[in-house]
């Protein structure tokens, strides 16, 4: 049985034994890029109906997420991809209309890349230990954001 000092220990403090191998943190860059990157190439579009839709160049995306077509219920998340892309399109009121932490998220991941930029700086060595509690605080400040707003939207 999972002893739940330990769980936190191991995952939320300072473990050296965390992977700090270049290829981690290509992995991070290159996915945090496409969070970042691929908005610009979205574009929403309003139909006759007054609804909207977004279109990865001439390809459309689903409605709305999973968890809200097969339950009827919001996810933190829900809202994220169109604030996103009225990010990455200027529209910096609609991004926050469209969910209140998506800016702060993705200004988030931009700070991560150079997160991980450093850390292939280092080359194989351990990141100093501020550098990765300030990035264990902000992650779990975020998650925190994330569902204190969602658990506002659903009351």
């Amino acid at each position: 049985m999972c002893n739940l000092k330990s769980f936190f220990k191991r995952n939320f403090i300072y473990n050296p034994s965390v992977d700090h191998s270049a290829s981690t943190h290509w992995t991070y860059i290159i996915l945090l890029g496409l969070f970042l990157i691929l908005p610009f190439f979205i574009t929403q579009t309003t139909d006759q109906s007054g609804g909207s839709s977004l279109r990865l160049w001439k390809i459309p995306l689903p409605g709305m997420c999973l968890s809200r077509s097969i339950f009827g219920v919001r996810c933190p998340g829900c809202g994220l991809t169109r604030s996103f892309v009225a990010l990455a399109h200027g529209e910096w009121r609609q991004a926050f209309s469209y969910h209140r932490i998506g800016p702060v998220l993705y200004f988030y991941f931009l700070l991560l890349i150079f997160f991980h930029l450093y850390g292939l700086l280092k080359k194989n060595q351990p990141l100093p230990r501020i550098l990765l509690r300030a990035h264990q605080i902000t992650a779990l400040a975020i998650i925190a954001a994330l569902i204190i707003n969602w658990i506002l939207l659903c009351i």
